[in-house]
């Protein structure tokens, strides 16, 4: 069904398939970050006008630096060892570009004399080139992260995938303590672990319940903005709020998107 980006809900990115009225379909981001075009043309008054909009939008994943610990060794020197956080992102870009390509009856004769071997047809041809207008919208957000992973945790968590993350954090609940911590038995396994929703997981399959259950323990969702119109239009971000670092980091994935 065709829909306008507005009608799309959180989380979702706007397909467009209508170039002129920007109209699409809300689908869910993925790990495929690659670009859909369509294009337009319409002729008016004897000007043909072409647009062509390009979208494209994704879940990306990045690793930076996060906290620097002292670990006190017996017998040994007190030892410094960066953590790591990984931050899941979410964005999308459309480009738009407008072509005007005027048919003129001037046009005309210069196309035709091209065809009849008429010199002054390439330098009407040249005067005449459709000048191409764009604009472009972009957007970023941060969408997970988590924080201080030791370096062999970190790998463990990024070669998970983004998608697959956010996926497990809205489908998985593990029993946690009063300081928030995920519960584990004697053997090192999650305690308390369901699965909300039924629906197969997006993850990868070297993704086993072990490492899914890690994933909901070790990374935190974060909670855009939502307006709270019920409560005399007040605006609340509820849930993990991510640090500037991480906004930074997003922000980076956006600069090459």
């Amino acid at each position: 069904m065709c829909k306008p980006k507005e009608c799309c809900e959180k989380g979702h990115r706007h397909f467009i398939i209508d170039a002129e009225s920007h109209n699409g379909i809300c689908l869910k981001p993925t790990d495929d970050c690659k670009a859909h075009c369509v294009t337009s043309s319409t002729l008016i008054e004897n000007e043909r006008r072409t647009i062509t909009t390009c979208t494209k939008g994704c879940n990306d994943i990045i690793k930076v630096p996060g906290s620097l610990i002292t670990i006190q060794r017996q017998d040994k020197e007190p030892k410094r060892v960066q953590l790591f956080d990984i931050v899941v992102c979410q964005a999308d870009k459309a480009v738009t570009c407008r072509t005007p390509e005027r048919e003129s009856s001037l046009f005309r004769r210069s196309r035709l004399g091209g065809a009849l071997g008429d010199d002054t047809s390439s330098a009407l041809q040249a005067a005449m080139t459709p000048m191409k207008e764009c604009s472009s919208t972009k957007r970023v957000t941060t969408e997970a992260v988590c924080p201080d992973m030791d370096e062999d945790a970190s790998s463990v968590i990024f070669s998970s995938g983004p998608s697959c993350i956010l996926d497990v954090l809205t489908k998985i609940q593990c029993d946690r303590d009063t300081s928030g911590q995920c519960i584990k038995n004697a053997a090192g396994t999650f305690v308390g672990c369901v699965v909300l929703d039924l629906a197969p997981f997006v993850c990868e399959s070297h993704v086993f319940e072990h490492l899914r259950n890690f994933l909901s323990c070790s990374c935190q969702q974060v909670q855009q903005e939502k307006d709270m119109c019920d409560a005399g239009g007040a605006h609340a971000a509820i849930g993990y709020q991510p640090l500037e670092r991480h906004k930074q980091a997003c922000e980076t994935v956006a600069g090459t998107f």
